[in-house]
Protein backbone atom coordinates (compact mmCIF):
# COMPACT_ATOMS: atom_id res chain seq x y z
CA UNK A 1 0.00 0.00 0.00
CA UNK A 2 2.68 2.37 0.43
CA UNK A 3 3.77 2.32 -3.18
CA UNK A 4 0.41 3.58 -4.37
CA UNK A 5 1.22 5.98 -7.59
CA UNK A 6 -1.07 8.62 -8.71
CA UNK A 7 -1.90 6.02 -11.77
CA UNK A 8 -4.61 4.61 -9.76
CA UNK A 9 -8.29 6.35 -10.43
CA UNK A 10 -10.09 3.49 -8.63
CA UNK A 11 -10.09 0.95 -5.84
CA UNK A 12 -12.78 -1.91 -7.09
CA UNK A 13 -12.54 -4.70 -4.02
CA UNK A 14 -14.90 -7.74 -3.10
CA UNK A 15 -16.40 -6.82 0.04
CA UNK A 16 -15.98 -10.23 1.93
CA UNK A 17 -11.95 -11.67 1.24
CA UNK A 18 -9.81 -13.61 3.35
CA UNK A 19 -7.30 -11.64 5.83
CA UNK A 20 -8.88 -7.87 5.25
CA UNK A 21 -12.27 -6.76 4.15
CA UNK A 22 -13.15 -4.56 1.65
CA UNK A 23 -14.39 -1.85 3.41
CA UNK A 24 -10.85 -2.49 5.88
CA UNK A 25 -8.67 -1.93 2.62
CA UNK A 26 -10.67 0.81 1.59
CA UNK A 27 -9.73 2.30 4.68
CA UNK A 28 -6.21 1.70 4.24
CA UNK A 29 -6.04 2.95 0.86
CA UNK A 30 -7.66 5.91 2.14
CA UNK A 31 -5.30 6.74 4.50
CA UNK A 32 -2.67 7.26 2.00
CA UNK A 33 -4.74 8.60 -0.94
CA UNK A 34 -8.17 10.11 0.58
CA UNK A 35 -9.81 11.19 -2.76
CA UNK A 36 -9.45 8.01 -4.51
CA UNK A 37 -12.78 6.58 -5.85
CA UNK A 38 -14.05 3.39 -4.50
CA UNK A 39 -16.18 0.60 -5.87
CA UNK A 40 -17.21 -2.78 -4.11
CA UNK A 41 -18.53 -6.08 -5.14
CA UNK A 42 -20.43 -8.41 -3.30
CA UNK A 43 -21.46 -11.77 -4.23
CA UNK A 44 -23.62 -11.76 -0.48
CA UNK A 45 -27.82 -11.71 -1.87
CA UNK A 46 -29.43 -8.66 -1.73
CA UNK A 47 -32.40 -9.79 -0.38
CA UNK A 48 -30.83 -10.36 2.83
CA UNK A 49 -29.64 -7.59 4.51
CA UNK A 50 -28.94 -8.83 7.98
CA UNK A 51 -26.53 -11.50 6.44
CA UNK A 52 -24.71 -8.34 4.65
CA UNK A 53 -24.35 -6.48 7.67
CA UNK A 54 -23.21 -9.70 10.09
CA UNK A 55 -20.58 -10.32 7.32
CA UNK A 56 -19.08 -7.23 6.10
CA UNK A 57 -20.72 -3.74 5.63
CA UNK A 58 -20.64 -2.12 2.59
CA UNK A 59 -20.62 1.84 3.46
CA UNK A 60 -23.81 3.09 2.06
CA UNK A 61 -21.68 5.75 0.27
CA UNK A 62 -19.86 3.84 -1.74
CA UNK A 63 -21.18 2.38 -5.01
CA UNK A 64 -21.65 -1.28 -4.62
CA UNK A 65 -21.86 -3.90 -7.68
CA UNK A 66 -23.84 -7.55 -6.78
CA UNK A 67 -22.23 -10.47 -8.39
CA UNK A 68 -22.42 -11.70 -10.80
CA UNK A 69 -23.13 -8.82 -12.64
CA UNK A 70 -22.93 -8.03 -16.85
CA UNK A 71 -20.15 -5.40 -18.07
CA UNK A 72 -22.98 -2.36 -18.53
CA UNK A 73 -23.73 -2.63 -14.65
CA UNK A 74 -19.62 -2.77 -14.06
CA UNK A 75 -19.25 0.35 -16.82
CA UNK A 76 -22.02 2.23 -15.06
CA UNK A 77 -20.55 1.40 -11.70
CA UNK A 78 -17.01 2.46 -12.19
CA UNK A 79 -18.54 5.62 -13.95
CA UNK A 80 -20.68 6.64 -10.68
CA UNK A 81 -17.40 6.06 -8.37
CA UNK A 82 -15.08 7.74 -10.47
CA UNK A 83 -17.76 10.75 -10.49
CA UNK A 84 -18.71 11.01 -7.07
CA UNK A 85 -16.79 13.78 -5.33
CA UNK A 86 -13.59 13.29 -2.97
CA UNK A 87 -15.12 12.28 0.89
CA UNK A 88 -14.46 15.54 3.16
Amino acid sequence: LHHLGDSMDLLFSDVAMPGMSGPELMAEVRRLRPSLAVLLMSGLPPADPETAEQKDPSPPEIPLVQKPFQMEELLRAVRTALDRPPPD
